[in-house]
């Protein structure tokens, strides 16, 4: 899986405390943050 993120509103923070608790449950998930 596969997920891109284009940071538009300067979330980048809670984006990645969301990131991380989806990495926790899936370890095969690559972000791309663009």
């Amino acid at each position: 899986m596969i997920v891109v993120i284009s940071d538009t509103h300067g979330e980048v923070e809670n984006i990645r405390s969301i990131l991380n608790k989806l990495r926790e449950s899936n370890p095969d998930l690559v972000v791309h943050l663009g």
